[in-house]
């Protein structure tokens, strides 16, 4: 086996020898901290850097992700943290996760970037111009892979007659013709209007994605895919359990679409109460806040506490007779 071939170890998930790059941003890192002396550092997600941040004796506040995250390299990142930070409240925890873990995240209500935003159904199809008693599924495709498949969204449209389907983000064009109640809207930056025109959503179960459809609050059919540490696996199974989805391993079939369709557009997707927050976000900043004036005040206290070396004096204090 070459000597780099597998650069992971216990404590970290990538540790390669004789990596210029990898070298060069820790000694970065370091003279930024020696420069700046930062009270604290939002970690996202690194648990090689939220262990570094220990050693320079910086408090870390690491981002946690779903999955399964018991392996070493993880524990070891959240053992180094000062503090964790959950973009998503206690109700969407796995049970498996261990008690010290728990005690030392700080979670915030649901939040994305449509938090803000305030649009009704009937004024989003006015936008779109469909009508308020036609059935609309809107596929989200993304950027991460996973696209689903244009002939087989043809295929279950053809099934569903009664629907209209409109398919938003990237699609590899694999259908020569498309029936009528199909629309490609292709990539756009902003999905809010589609979403709130929705009876019923088809996305993967990233955080981003989840969370913009939280706060569209539409019933959603949710296919994940495959990712480190089963990451929207295990996200959209706790989705499952609360009723917030209709979980599902691939794209429908045209046999099953039907009845899939009927079961999702029957979810309580009041629910999402239970999860999403408006002021989401303020909410994470000023948890997060809290936390860092209580450390600036320490380190206020601390460094006031720290004795100087005598060959430390600066020329100003020379001036003053200290």
């Amino acid at each position: 086996m070459p000597l780099n071939q597998d650069c992971q170890t216990y404590s970290f998930h990538y540790a390669p020898f004789y990596a210029d790059s990898y070298r060069q941003r820790a000694v970065m890192l370091a003279q930024w901290v020696e420069k700046t002396q930062p009270v604290a550092v939002i970690v996202d997600v690194s648990a090689e850097i939220s262990q570094y941040l220990r050693l320079l004796g910086v408090p870390a506040i690491a981002i946690r992700q779903h999955g399964d995250r018991g392996d070493s390299a993880h524990l070891a990142g959240y053992d180094a943290a000062y503090k964790l930070f959950a973009p998503y409240p206690p109700a969407l925890e796995l049970d498996t996760v261990p008690s010290w873990i728990i005690d030392k995240t700080i979670y915030a209500p649901g939040f994305s970037r449509y938090s803000a935003r305030l649009l009704t159904r009937s004024a989003a199809r006015k936008q779109l111009g469909i009508s308020c008693q036609q059935k609309v599924v809107v596929v989200l495709n993304g950027r991460g892979g996973g696209q689903h498949s244009l002939f087989k969204i043809a295929a279950v449209a053809v099934a569903t007659p009664e629907w209209f389907w409109l398919i938003v983000g990237r699609v590899e064009r694999n259908c020569q013709s498309l029936p009528n109640n199909v629309l490609v809207v292709g990539w756009c930056q902003d999905t809010y209007v589609y979403l709130k025109a929705a009876d019923v959503a088809i996305a993967s179960a990233g955080h981003n994605t989840v969370m913009e459809i939280g706060t569209a609050t539409v019933p959603l059919i949710c296919i994940p895919e495959p990712r480190p540490f089963d990451e929207q696996q295990v996200k959209a199974e706790l989705l499952a359990k609360l009723g917030l989805c209709y979980l599902l391993t691939s794209f429908p079939t045209a046999t099953s679409i039907k009845s899939i369709l009927h079961k999702v557009s029957r979810l309580n997707v009041s629910k999402w109460t239970q999860i999403m927050a408006a002021d989401g976000a303020k909410q994470a900043a000023m948890a997060i806040s809290s936390e860092v004036k209580l450390l600036a005040a320490y380190q206020f206290k601390t460094r006031a506490k720290t004795p100087r070396r005598k060959d430390a004096i600066s020329n100003e204090d020379t001036k003053l007779g200290l």
